[in-house]
């Protein structure tokens, strides 16, 4: 079965080096655990693996490295391996054999994680990594690319996409965490996928925008122009298959997320209401797709969900707390808000090239609030002598 363990995604292998070596995220853990529920190769793959590693967490420190003592342990597993195979035609020795041979040499050179080059970003120009070309637009700053394909990405802020060396061969798949906006490369042979911890999206010539924040409640995907096909499983274990059109974009809320939701709701009613005392205005719209696994608009302004990678950036009808998680990664800081009641003011505007100052400044012309930025921290407090005069213009 050569053909199995050349077909391994890279990424799979980076995922289990993580995991195995106590370094994964969250949202890692679910991606490989899906991976390995997909077929029973996978899990005969990752058994292979872990034992491997067994093998090279014995292995001394470099100074008192003993490669002969290091390769009989690993020549030992490889033994119990060959008598595996009799047994599952699906095994391959020899893959195993140069598994265990790169491990040791791997140790030999530094560590497992140097060998596999996972953690390494860059922001511009893609380094080749064991396969992988990853490419981040750090915290303060965007990114935009083109694929070996011809397709274009904006990269927002926070973000990461990755691709096998392999891209544009048999295959057009990205792998992505954070938010992205594709203009796809017509290819009718080959599909352009973008695989999130959650969902896929494929597409063959089209414009869209996908936000997927490992942080976030939510994995957002909007269609500017062309079709795109979105699969995936809900948080109540149903398979979906949407296909979306142009000024639509599809919610999918994370599992999670929504249990949170639910067991604090009653809390967040209570506030709701504290707020309500004190402006006589609170917000009363209800969260949008708080109850629906995944759900479907239609008609929408595409600008509001891709003008952030623009010169202008279109912002409607945004709570403030969640346009300061934005603001966060635009501006590479963390912002603390002294009082619930400004969290659910909500802005709409256009932003340009202003900074973060001139971006407060604005945002005290419409909202009650005072802020502080020291170290990198914005502290947003509640201005009560100011908030009488903003009852008329507040939250329409």
């Amino acid at each position: 079965m050569e053909e199995l363990h050349s077909n391994i995604e890279d990424l799979y292998k980076d995922l289990i080096v993580k995991i195995l070596s106590d370094k994964a995220s969250f949202e890692e853990i679910q991606l490989l655990k899906k991976w390995l529920e997909q077929d029973a190769d996978n899990k005969i793959y990752f058994n292979q693996m872990k034992s491997a590693w067994q093998v090279s967490s014995s292995i001394q420190p470099l100074a008192r490295f003993d490669a002969e003592s290091a390769w009989q342990k690993a020549k030992a597993i490889i033994d119990e391996g060959e008598n595996m195979e009799e047994t599952d035609s699906r095994f391959d020795f020899a893959f195993w054999m140069r598994i265990a041979a790169m491990l040791i040499f791997a140790f030999m050179l530094g560590g497992l994680a140097t060998y596999f080059g996972f953690k390494k970003t860059i922001s511009h120009d893609a380094l080749v990594q064991n396969s992988i070309n990853e490419i981040s637009a750090p915290l303060g700053s965007k990114t935009k690319l083109v694929l070996p394909d011809g397709t274009r990405v904006w990269l927002n802020a926070g973000s990461k996409l990755r691709y096998l060396q392999s891209y544009n061969t048999d295959h057009r798949d990205v792998y992505l965490e954070g938010e992205a906006f594709f203009k796809v490369k017509t290819n009718p042979e080959k599909p352009f996928i973008v695989k999130t911890s959650e969902m896929s999206v494929k597409a063959y010539g089209t414009a869209f925008n996908v936000k997927a924040y490992p942080d976030e409640a939510t994995i957002t995907t909007t269609l500017v122009e062309g079709i795109v096909k979105i699969e995936g499983i809900d948080r109540n274990s149903k398979k979906f298959n949407v296909s979306l059109k142009p000024k639509q974009n599809l919610v999918y809320v994370k599992k999670i997320f929504a249990e949170n939701m639910a067991s604090t709701k009653t809390e967040a009613v209570k506030q709701n209401v504290a707020a309500e005392d004190e402006t006589k205005n609170t917000i009363k719209d209800k969260p949008k797709h708080e109850n629906k696994p995944v759900s479907v608009d239609s008609d929408i302004k595409t600008t509001i969900y891709t003008s952030w990678k623009d010169d202008k950036w279109t912002i409607e009808r945004e709570e403030l707390d969640q346009l300061a998680v934005m603001l966060e990664r635009r501006y590479n800081v963390n912002f603390i808000f002294r009082s619930d009641v400004l969290k659910k003011y909500r802005i709409s505007g256009i932003i340009r090239k202003e900074t973060l100052e001139q971006v407060l400044d604005l945002l005290k012309l419409t909202v009650p609030m005072t802020y502080k930025i020291k170290e990198g921290i914005v502290t947003i407090d509640f201005d009560k002598e100011r908030s009488v005069n903003y009852l008329k213009i507040m939250q329409y």
